[in-house]
């Protein structure tokens, strides 16, 4: 609003009395918002708050911002009553269309077609709520994300050319299940940039969300084509821990970067010092092709990670070979999760245990029963593990050297060479905890909140590479063990020189 009102002022072609007149309709008439918030309700708040800074408010309503049709309910207050009347004129009958819509929708909400007044409003929908199916066949949700349906609505809500401003969780952008949501997207919109966010973007909202920012123009045709897409990452939105810091935001760079690179077509150096350095900016042609928009997926990084692979293979003669499937190197598998723990018997090995520096055997039992039971999923000697699933512990792989009854859970991949004279379980080990493993672990891991997600058929497709000679392979695993022993032994130094700390506080605490 407030530059909004500075532009108007700054205008030399008005005049005193045109700039109050415009001023006034901006405040009264140009500025729309709808909440359905009731503990707290955000938008009698809001509009009291436009009211007290002298910023209209009158066109900010309390309903649910996706009933296409504005239900007004005859029990409710009279005020409220007047007001969603007054929303149904302007959105259904008048059809009014607006040139901006900026919005923040929540993310874990979703409608379901078994609740009655739920199904009433995905029944308005004709886009996002169909999906196809193995065979191709259309069928309809039965559940819809709200922020998927946002997308639609704003289309809607949007005059041709209108810009939209929406922060998305990336599940929308990076997984299989919203695929015909990204292909309505490029279908309806000129998606002119995608800015990835900081997981803890979100913190104060007591939420670990992985989202980003998509700027989006509504088509005048669906024929348009798709000019480059700028794409950003940010590090910093403004906070210094949990604290607001503005002078730590990097959105301003990135804001002058979009400008510069629509101006100028080009984009900044952003400073990488090495190939598997994350991205700062790239631009990216998008079409329907792409099986994922977000960021990591797109990122350049691994166009350099592949080059390097097939340096590999035409300079030194490695072997370039699938992890897993008909013709990968491993069989692949996950573990199964128990309803319940028991205080003795069959180890299970969980996410917490797969450190990535070695098992912690610090863990917890199944019954015998139940490890009988899915005897197809006990550890063999030279198995190696890899977490697939939460914040923090996807990617770390663990050797599992052991030679007793074990099993895994549902969240820790197995992972069997098919013919270990081939590759050796070591290599292998070394290579997925490499920036080779790592990066293409990153790059197939999908979803947004904690339980991000590494999907089987995702990890067979990461590619290996390893010299055809054993002996080679031996003489790498040897350097590499060395240097683990090394470091091992430098942190078990520390972790006793901490504990002499606290043991030897409590005795000068205690000394005479």
């Amino acid at each position: 609003m407030a530059k909004m009102v500075e532009k108007v002022n700054n205008n030399p072609t008005l005049s005193g009395s045109e700039k109050e007149e415009l001023i006034k309709k901006i405040r009264d008439e140009k500025i729309f918002g709808i909440d359905a918030g009731k503990e707290p309700p955000i938008a009698r708040i809001a509009r009291i708050n436009m009211y007290l800074h002298g910023d209209g408010g009158s066109r900010i309503y309390f309903a649910d911002a996706l009933d296409k049709g504005v239900y007004v309910d005859e029990n409710i207050d009279p005020e409220l009553k007047a007001e969603r009347e007054e929303l149904r004129k302007l959105l259904v009958e008048q059809g009014i269309k607006f040139d901006v819509v900026l919005t923040n929708p929540p993310f874990a909400m979703s409608y379901s077609r078994k609740e009655k007044d739920e199904e009433r409003i995905l029944n308005q929908y004709k886009y996002v709520v169909y999906y196809r199916d193995k065979s191709g066949k259309k069928k309809l949700r039965a559940t819809v994300n709200s922020n998927v349906l946002f997308l639609e609505r704003y289309y809607d809500l949007l005059k041709e050319g209108g810009k939209l401003l929406i922060i998305i969780d990336e599940s929308v952008l990076n997984t299989d299940k919203f695929k015909e949501v990204r292909d309505f997207i490029l279908d309806k919109f000129i998606v002119r940039a995608v800015i990835s966010l900081p997981r803890w973007a979100f913190f104060q909202a007591e939420s670990n969300a992985k989202t980003s920012i998509l700027y989006l123009v509504k088509k005048k045709d669906e024929k348009e084509e798709q000019p480059y897409t700028f794409y950003a990452r940010s590090e910093n939105i403004g906070y210094e821990k949990t604290k607001p810091d503005p002078s730590k935001s990097d959105l301003p760079a990135i804001l002058k970067a979009y400008f510069d690179f629509q101006r100028k077509g080009r984009i900044p150096d952003d400073g990488r010092k090495h190939w598997s350095d994350k991205s700062k900016f790239f631009v990216r042609k998008l079409d329907k092709n792409l099986r994922r928009l977000d960021f990591e997926w797109l990122d350049p990084r691994h166009e350099d990670l592949q080059r390097i692979l097939e340096e590999l293979r035409d300079k030194k003669g490695y072997v370039l070979r699938k992890l897993g499937g008909a013709e990968g190197l491993c069989h692949t598998f996950r573990g199964k999760t128990p309803d319940y723990y028991v205080s003795e018997g069959i180890p299970i090995i969980k996410t917490r245990n797969v450190t990535g520096e070695g098992i912690d055997w610090n863990t917890d039992f199944v019954h015998r029963t139940f490890f009988e039971s899915n005897i197809d999923k006990r550890l063999l000697p030279n198995d190696i593990l890899l977490n697939s699933t939460g914040v923090g512990s996807i990617g770390n792989v663990d050797l599992f050297d052991k030679d007793f009854e074990c099993m895994t859970d549902g969240h820790v991949s197995v992972l069997r060479i098919k013919d270990p004279n081939e590759i050796l379980p070591k290599y292998l080990l070394y290579y997925l905890r490499s920036v080779f493993g790592q990066m293409q672990i990153e790059r197939f891991t999908v979803g947004y909140t904690g339980q991000i997600e590494l999907n089987r058929s995702d990890l067979e497709e990461i590619i290996i590479a390893y010299p055809v000679s054993v002996k080679e392979q031996k003489e790498i695993i040897k350097t590499l063990e060395k240097l683990e022993e090394d470091a091992l032994r430098y942190k078990n130094k520390a972790r006793e020189n901490l504990n002499k700390i606290s043991e030897e506080f409590v005795k000068n605490v205690l000394s005479d």
